[in-house]
């Protein structure tokens, strides 16, 4: 938790591509912000008011892509379903990670149904902005034939960190996602089909 003013801020990045910074005022004020941005719960109200001792100002929930948590000591969120733990990198480390990958044989490249997994995944929101992770996750076996991905997008919460930042993703401006290495069976209802190239 946040034990100073300069301890804790938070940043509200909008759907119009704007973004909004603000700083906790002391230890208590700290507190009780990272209480109220429970990634559970924060996107299940219909307007997120902040307010400081000279500003008021409100956002409605369904309008806000992503906040961004900077803090010394992060909290401890879960993280989304099926996953244990999802690290923010850079899309430098992204592509070598993914390149490294797609140069493994097919067979091994693929994650495991029984056991827990790893994997490269990249979200790009509502604006067409791309944040990547990488993930480790429980057995995948229940949810095979839904598909990982599908599950993830119909989540009502997600929330990935990285040196000091949490970020948690409001799911409903998350427009796709990709998932590196692929299922070792395809979802039953996926369209099925190889990328060409992104536009």
């Amino acid at each position: 938790m946040a034990e100073n003013a300069t301890d804790l801020s938070i940043r509200l990045c909008l759907a119009s591509g704007r973004s909004h910074g603000f700083q906790a005022g002391d230890a208590e004020g700290a507190k009780r912000l990272l209480q109220a941005l429970d990634p559970e719960r924060v996107f299940d109200r219909d307007i997120l008011v902040v307010a400081g001792h000279h500003e008021e100002a409100a956002f409605r929930a369904s309008e806000i892509r992503r906040i961004e948590v900077r803090a010394a000591t992060l909290p401890k969120w879960p993280f989304g379903p099926m996953i244990e733990r999802a690290e923010l990198i850079d899309i430098d480390e992204f592509d070598q990670l993914r390149r490294a990958r797609a140069d493994l044989d097919r067979e091994d490249n693929r994650i495991r149904a029984d056991s827990g997994y790893d994997g490269l995944l990249e979200l790009e929101d509502s604006t067409g902005e791309r944040s990547h992770l990488m993930v480790h996750g429980q057995s995948i076996a229940p949810v095979l034939r839904a598909g990982v991905l599908g599950r993830l997008l119909e989540a009502s919460f997600l929330h990935a960190r990285g040196t000091g930042v949490a970020t948690v993703f409001n799911p409903s401006h998350i427009a796709g996602a990709r998932l590196f290495p692929g299922l070792p069976e395809l979802p039953v209802d996926a369209l099925q089909a190889e990328r060409l190239e992104d536009s």
